[in-house]
């Protein structure tokens, strides 16, 4: 069993953050990994402004000349819908709720761009540890 420091990083903690800080955080780690990667900054694009319509998509990596070393960036383009709370992302309601308009059997704009540019999409849920 590991050893627990002041530094663990416990589920409770990150299913306790907010939307604000779970982009804050998220921000850190893909410039994180970027770096370490050779991946330039300026293809990293993760808006403060949570609640500005997205079109289904919170962040964007692009033209990632390569894949990260540990995984959360992909070659090409890479989009993240960033989430927290409890909700469960393994029911097909909720995949329907963050891949969809409402009420509709469309795919949200940026996530339908996502996909037509043959880009990987990537749930990062703060708060659920299926």
């Amino acid at each position: 069993m590991p050893v627990e420091t002041i530094l663990t990083v416990k589920k409770k903690h990150l299913s306790e953050l907010g939307p604000e800080s779970a982009v804050d955080i998220f921000r850190e780690m893909v410039w994180a990994e970027a770096s370490s990667s050779g991946i330039p900054k300026s293809s990293t694009n993760i808006p403060s402004d949570i609640y500005d319509p997205d079109g289904g998509i919170d962040a964007k990596i692009t033209n990632s000349p390569l894949d990260s070393g540990q995984g959360l960036i992909k070659k090409g383009l890479t989009c993240y819908q960033v989430k927290t709370g409890g909700s469960d992302p393994s029911t097909a309601a909720q995949v329907k709720k963050i891949l969809f308009k409402e009420g509709l059997n469309e795919l949200r704009p940026e996530v339908k761009e996502c996909f037509e540019k043959k880009g990987t999409f990537v749930l990062v849920h703060f708060g659920w540890d299926g």
